[in-house]
């Protein structure tokens, strides 16, 4: 195998455990097999449509299977990842697609309309593909993807958010994928047997980065969320065994002041819930093992610090060992609750 990068990273955990799930959304459910053979099969007929080494695919849709089996089928071939913002309009879309140079775009259709309205096809874009599409109504053909991809090689444009001007796309290459992988597996244990919540977008690092990769490269199993929803999350991480995911404080603190919090937190908790993680990548499993939110840094202070903004208290940076204010209790509590006891 001549791929080095993380588009063989699905063809590589076959060879260890080929029948272990590797998707899930909602009643599917794809195996490491089904996922190799998905990726080979649309990285075959992106090669079809002309896309090398170097080029640019794009994705325009919400957390989707599709989503991973674009990025993989991209970077298989030496290709680029470029996920676009579902947030943004026609016109900055377009820009987008231009600047990046994006030869392919593939789109959920939840986003036909947005699409349509970018005209990618006239700013660069040769083909626009549906999510999900048949390789073979493409014209693949059966010759195996086999070509050289180096750690060096990018794999990943990621785009600001443009609050000061216009998005600026991020390179990053195979190797600051895998070792950011690596990274986060040294600050939190992670097995084959994991089940992590894919609920942050994939078109922001957080979403990519820090739980999903992760448990690709250990072979757990990814359950992809289209979009975050308190009241489906509280319900759905005991029934689905999930051990672990990655949010922004902001979203901890919808999890808190949710009806559903007291009466699914425990279970949750019990159920196997090891650990979540907040935009800067810090882990709340190692609060939940002590009882108590983290005296210097931690989610809970992120979520404390911007409450407390605005209710002009909380925790100070003389004093970082102090809570008061109900953001301190509640995100402590996020690092309390779920984090499952026993599993550490």
């Amino acid at each position: 195998m001549r791929d080095l990068g993380i588009g063989s990273w699905p063809a590589r955990r076959v060879r260890m455990a080929p029948g272990s799930v590797a998707l899930i959304q909602g009643e599917r459910r794809l195996t490491y097999v089904e996922l190799a053979e998905r990726v080979e099969g649309f990285a075959r007929a992106l090669r079809a449509l002309g896309v090398r080494r170097g080029d640019r695919v794009a994705y325009l849709g919400p957390n989707d299977i599709a989503t991973f089996e674009t990025l993989f089928a991209a970077t298989h071939l030496g290709a680029i990842f470029v996920p676009l913002n579902t947030r943004l309009a026609a016109d900055e879309i377009a820009y987008m697609l231009r600047d990046s140079g994006a030869k392919v775009l593939v789109h959920g259709p939840e986003h036909a309309q947005l699409v349509a309205d970018a005209k990618p096809l006239d700013h660069g874009v040769d083909h626009v593909l549906p999510a999900h599409v048949d390789p073979a109504a493409i014209g693949a053909d059966a010759t195996p993807v086999d070509g050289p991809v180096a750690l060096s090689d990018p794999a990943l444009i990621l785009y600001t958010s443009g609050t000061t001007g216009r998005p600026k796309g991020a390179v990053l290459t195979h190797a600051n994928l895998v070792w950011n992988t690596i990274n986060q597996l040294a600050h939190f244990d992670l097995a084959s047997t994991d089940v992590s919540l894919c609920v942050a977008p994939l078109f922001h690092v957080t979403g990519l980065g820090q739980v999903t990769l992760p448990t690709f490269f250990k072979g757990g199993t990814v359950v992809v969320a289209p979009k975050f929803d308190p009241e489906w999350l509280l319900s759905n991480v005991g029934p689905l065994r999930i051990t672990g995911f990655s949010a922004v404080p902001t979203m901890l603190q919808m999890l808190c002041d949710h009806p559903l919090w007291d009466a699914r937190a425990r279970p949750a908790a019990a159920a196997g819930l090891r650990h979540d993680r907040d935009g800067a990548g810090r882990v709340h499993g190692a609060a939940g093992r002590l009882g108590r939110a983290p005296r210097v840094g931690g989610g809970a202070a992120l979520l404390h610090r911007g409450r407390a903004a605005h209710a002009g208290r909380g925790r100070g940076a003389d004093n970082p060992g102090r809570h008061s204010g109900t953001a301190g209790a509640r995100s402590a509590r996020v690092c309390r609750l779920l984090a499952a006891p026993g599993r550490h």
